[in-house]
């Protein structure tokens, strides 16, 4: 037995620890070597050390074998266990359990995958092939506007701005061709084309070469004749005007459309006009202003006059005379007015593009406006009708000559001043048939338009001059009579009947007045 100096427990002679304290039970000394203990088959009492499999008493606290803590342990079989061999006895010590690394390293292995699968999706992302491709796909989804921050200009391969770039996506929106020219540039021979080229330029994060866009741009002379006047480009970019012959060239201007301003004074008259010039190639911009004499007429007596979208002034009697007025690349006329209805029209527009061919008069019509003569012809028309309708028969109207005049009344023959109008043609017609017997037959016709007034759309109301003449014929001593009557305030319905005119309202008996 082996007498355990540390709490003095008795051992096997073939224990090395301390079955009671887990103490080495001897001091190892130089040149000691241990030998292997020979296992022998446990008995039902005994169970085994889970850290080297080896047997051990159930009453034991630590293995005698490695010396591990055996307090509260479960049992495990020697295939399970670890097994460890024994260590030459001048370096053992007492062992505790050692924690288990391979959640470690299955955990090392898993975040090395995923970084190196990160690494590869990030090097493909901004690959010279992946970008390209991105381009590609904004342009055939027609995203332009997620273009603009990889256009750069011709040389220096500088940003555009942010306005540059949307006047370039603006042009591949309203333009399809050139769109479809840009994505053929883009799948080209390496993105290189006659609209579009792609470039390297700069680097993204660093490290990765970035795609870029070359988009060109043209510098443009401007020739102008308005001395002392100011020219602005695009809203920002200011060239003053020092000569009668001014002619200078443009910063480079991205391809697209550009606004330029003209301001100035000349003859004491000012300028201020702005027109939009599509910039495609180094052309001439002709800012230059002439002298245009005009006269602009209309189907309608009064409007307000309006050139390039300003107010110069008001047709009177259907006429506007246009004097001198200075003329710059293009010159828009148009009228407009305001009905009663507080309804707003608009005329037809001119369009001046060539102060050296332009006419003399300068016709803006009111579509479906109402004139003098189409009012004319109507009432002549009816008052013809009525003619007929009185010289028919002596004894009043018939049902040939009450549908004929019915025609003109909105509403027909269920208008109520067609009832009263035809009755009083019919009581004038059987009158003068009872009382003269020379009279051969009565006429009707219009003397004169006074007025006209457009009331809202389709409504007019005119004031107009009738005669009603009575020929004797069958007495020599009787003179002809010639009456006149003023109607006031009839109003018309335009409408797309042969007529062009329906009546709505002759204004009753007191809007018809005898004036001789």
């Amino acid at each position: 037995m082996k007498i355990c100096k540390h709490c003095q427990h008795e051992n096997p002679e073939g224990d090395l620890f301390c079955a009671n304290c887990g103490k080495l039970v001897e001091e190892a000394t130089e040149n000691v070597t241990v030998e292997e203990v020979s296992v022998e088959k446990p008995s039902e009492t005994e169970r085994f050390c889970f850290h080297c499999g080896k047997p051990v008493s159930s009453h034991v606290k630590f293995c005698p074998e490695c010396g591990v803590d055996l307090t509260g342990k479960v049992e495990v079989p020697p295939s399970e266990a670890k097994n460890e061999p024994a260590q030459e006895m001048g370096s053992r010590i007492a062992k505790t359990p050692r924690p288990r690394k391979n959640k470690w390293i299955i955990a090392g292995i898993i975040v090395a995958v995923l970084l190196s699968f990160g690494i590869y999706k990030v090097v493909d992302y901004y690959s010279e092939y992946s970008q390209l491709q991105r381009i590609s796909d904004q342009l055939t989804l027609e995203k332009y506007d997620e273009l603009i921050p990889l256009m750069v200009q011709p040389g220096s391969f500088k940003n555009y701005s942010k306005d540059e770039g949307k006047r370039f996506a603006k042009v591949l929106k309203d333009d399809k061709n050139i769109a479809a020219q840009m994505l053929s540039d883009i799948n080209g021979p390496k993105g290189q084309g006659s609209l579009v080229k792609v470039v390297t330029s700069g680097k993204i994060m660093g490290i990765f070469k970035r795609s870029a866009i070359v988009v060109p741009s043209y510098s443009s002379r401007i020739k102008s004749n308005l001395k002392g006047g100011v020219i602005t480009i695009d809203g920002d970019t200011k060239i003053k005007i020092d000569s009668d012959n001014f002619s200078e060239k443009t910063k480079p201007l991205i391809y697209g459309s550009h606004t330029f301003e003209l301001s100035g004074e000349k003859d004491k008259q000012s300028i201020n006009q702005k027109i939009n010039q599509e910039v495609q190639l180094e052309e001439t911009i002709d800012l230059n202003v002439s002298k245009i004499n005009t006269m602009i007429v209309s189907n309608v007596d009064e409007a307000d006059v309006y050139i390039n979208n300003k107010k110069v002034g008001k047709l009177i009697d259907g006429s506007y005379d246009v004097t001198d007025s200075l003329w710059l690349n293009s010159m828009k006329f148009q009228l407009k007015r305001t009905l009663p209805d507080k309804t707003d029209e608009v005329s037809e527009i001119y369009n001046l593009d060539d102060p050296d061919s332009y006419s003399e008069t300068i016709n803006l019509d009111f579509e479906g406006a109402v004139t003098e003569e189409d009012l004319t012809e109507f009432l002549d028309s009816f008052y013809g009708e009525v003619t007929t309708s009185m010289n028919y028969s002596y004894s009043g109207l018939n049902a040939e000559n009450k549908n004929a005049l019915s025609r003109y009344f909105d509403g027909g023959k269920s208008n109520n001043e067609y009832l009263d109008f035809s009755e009083y043609i019919a009581s004038v017609i059987k009158r003068i048939d009872d009382s003269d017997s020379d009279f051969e037959r009565q006429v009707a016709g219009l003397n004169s338009i006074d007025s006209f007034e457009r009331k809202s759309q389709d409504i007019y109301k005119v004031t107009y001059t009738v005669s009603y003449d009575t020929e004797y014929t069958y007495s020599s001593d009787r003179d002809n009579l010639e009456e006149v009557f003023r109607y006031t305030g009839i109003t018309l319905k335009k409408t797309e009947s042969d007529s062009g005119f329906k009546i709505v309202d002759m204004g009753g008996k007191d809007a018809m007045k005898k004036i001789n």
